[in-house]
């Protein structure tokens, strides 16, 4: 079955009307944008499984940044107190272990994906981007997970698939370690070639200037958390 635009009275259909950063003007890709955040942020789908589904219902092209941009929209409008609550708690998670591996070892790290952006659900884990250790060591799983120890975790390899935009980009080169923090679960992408972080982009209407800069590091990220008090 397709779908039309008419057939949803959602916050992405009525925006398409007006040029947003990030945003699709076409309102059949705005329709299709509010329905897979639908599916994402109200009945648990899978983002991949969303996606394909919105684009099968509505017969067009949908990229993964007006999903994100979408799902924005909806928590603005729906839910901005409670999803505020829910992006401090995986941002503090972040922060933690960023400090602490820091601290312990001299592992850098960045924040990057929904979690900066805005777009994360309940499900959604945070996303670290390991960038260099302080003993110029080179970095690789075995590098990485000897740092998050003396930091205090227990990581271990994430193998199930949770392909974001950095991991896509990444193709496959790279491992993913998982740790916990504050009941958070937080993924370490160790990139086995250097590999460009992700660009800023113009903030939509639901961002901070910091939630589209692609990437954070920690003083950014207590920027961004130091802002959401006010």
């Amino acid at each position: 079955m397709r779908f039309m635009p008419d057939d949803f009275d959602s916050p992405a259909a009525l925006a398409a009307q007006r040029p947003t950063a990030g945003f699709p003007v076409d309102r059949t890709a705005a329709a299709a944008a509010d329905y897979a955040a639908r599916r994402i942020a109200e009945e648990g789908a899978a983002w991949k499984t969303a996606q394909e589904e919105a684009r099968r219902h509505f017969g067009c092209e949908l990229k993964s940044e007006a999903i994100a941009h979408a799902l924005r929209a909806r928590f603005a409008l729906f839910a901005p107190e409670a999803h505020a609550k829910l992006l401090r708690e995986k941002r503090e998670a972040a922060r933690f272990v960023m400090l602490a591996a820091a601290r312990a070892s001299g592992l850098e790290l960045r924040l990057v994906g929904h979690v900066l952006e805005g777009s994360a659900t309940a499900r959604s884990a945070v996303e670290l981007v390991a960038l260099s250790l302080a003993s110029g060591e080179p970095l690789d799983d075995k590098t990485v997970s000897l740092a998050l120890l003396n930091a205090g975790f227990e990581p271990e390899v994430f193998d199930a698939p949770y392909p974001t935009a950095y991991a896509r980009r990444a193709r496959g080169a790279m491992t993913t370690l998982l740790v916990h923090a504050g009941g958070e679960p937080v993924l370490i992408r160790v990139p086995d070639r250097p590999m460009p972080l992700p660009k800023p982009v113009s903030p939509d209407a639901y961002q901070s200037e910091l939630e589209a800069s692609g990437a954070v590091d920690r003083s950014m990220l207590e920027a961004l958390l130091a802002a959401s008090d006010d």
